[in-house]
């Protein structure tokens, strides 16, 4: 098989305390799902988050996994994180890892592609105290604070 020479080369950036890049086997069936670099300590993130003017708009930062309802979706390799609100019906969404303290919403093929950036604060030792919407949207702006771990039907 011949070789490009112009094709053009594929960067990963070097996270501090990840893991060495996913294969395309790793990032799922479909070679366009891109989770980023996989967290060695994703449960450092894990929890609860909301702000103390409206802590019944409770979000919960979890581990990924493919939920029982998308058997046809590409599996989630470990070491990355999802996001849900607690106060609604809607399913979590992926978190591609962007650095130690920024991801994005993951491009999974789903029907949602609205930008969505969450920028974690962490703690001297390394664990997720707060985080923050970056996307400018009106109903997810401002600080979270972890108010709690997740509950124990979800570890």
């Amino acid at each position: 098989e011949a070789v490009e020479a112009d094709a053009p080369a594929v960067v990963q950036p070097v996270l501090q305390d990840a893991a060495p890049a996913p294969s395309e086997a790793a990032k799922g069936e479909d070679p366009g799902t891109d989770f980023g670099e996989p967290l060695q300590n994703p449960e450092r993130y894990y929890g609860v988050y909301a702000s103390a003017d409206e802590p019944n708009r409770a979000w919960f930062i979890a581990e990924a996994e493919r939920p029982w309802y998308a058997e046809k979706a590409p599996p989630v390799p470990p070491g990355h994180l999802m996001i849900g609100a607690m106060f609604g019906d809607v399913a979590p969404w992926y978190l591609r890892t962007v650095s130690q303290t920024v991801f994005e919403r993951a491009e999974t093929g789903g029907p949602s592609s609205d930008p969505l950036r969450i920028e974690f604060e962490l703690d001297g030792e390394g664990n997720a105290v707060a985080m923050r919407f970056t996307n400018e949207d009106p109903i997810t702006e401002g600080r979270l604070e972890r108010r709690g771990d997740l509950p124990e039907e979800w570890q």
